[in-house]
């Protein structure tokens, strides 16, 4: 999964001095973010199966379930962003996150801009199947090359913002079975702050009960 490795790379330097020659002449227009409630309101649905409980990756900003038995590629950190992917056991399919600490706020679909340009070059027979925006206002993609076949989406709050994607080798038979893991993992994918507010508010509310079952 070389060239989803080289996403983050490519996020991490050259697209964030273009994000930021962007939002100067784009007037730095302020992004628009998802609130917690959206995103702990859209956990509810979501269906874990197969997935490992939360864990939340500090270096990346964010809380994810990660599929049972895939394996963690090492974190890389640079100033500006950090980057990691966790693989399945055939080696074909992957699952990764790559956060930007931006040093203005920009609109989530810049990054979405970015991330497509990038499976879709040209030069390496890329093409852009599609392009959406879900319930919760992010932008998505899918696009392939002569080599893998991606699908991603960008989330920002404030100077915070990441790129989350999916993808397979497309010199082997998909495996829907790992494919339908890994989009149910990235659909799990929350910020970190956001993970804390919904584990407060689940602790609230035991507590809650439990005082209520005492009073009986």
């Amino acid at each position: 999964m070389g060239k989803l490795l080289r996403l983050g790379r490519f996020v991490g330097f050259s697209s964030v001095v273009m994000l930021i020659a962007m939002a100067s002449l784009s007037g730095c227009q302020l992004a628009p973010t998802v609130t917690a409630h959206q995103f702990i309101r859209h956990q509810a649905i979501i269906d874990f199966a197969g997935l490992k409980s939360p864990i939340t990756v500090d270096g990346l900003k964010t809380s994810i379930a990660v599929p049972v038995d895939w394996e963690a590629s090492p974190l890389k950190a640079g100033g500006l962003f950090s980057h990691q992917q966790w693989r399945s056991p055939s080696r074909s399919n992957a699952v990764g996150v790559v956060y930007i600490k931006l040093p203005i706020p920009l609109p989530a679909s810049t990054l979405a801009w970015f991330a497509k340009r990038e499976y879709a070059k040209k030069s390496d027979d890329g093409r852009l199947i599609a392009e959406w925006t879900d319930s919760l206002g992010r932008p998505w993609f899918e696009a392939e090359n002569s080599r893998y076949h991606a699908r991603g989406c960008a989330m920002v709050r404030g100077t915070d913002a990441w790129i989350l994607y999916y993808g397979f080798k497309r010199d082997q038979p998909p495996k829907p079975d790992e494919l339908l893991l890994a989009a149910r993992s990235l659909d799990a994918c929350v910020p970190a702050d956001v993970r804390k507010q919904q584990e407060r508010q689940q602790q609230l509310r035991a507590r809650a009960m439990a005082q209520s079952d005492d009073a009986r």
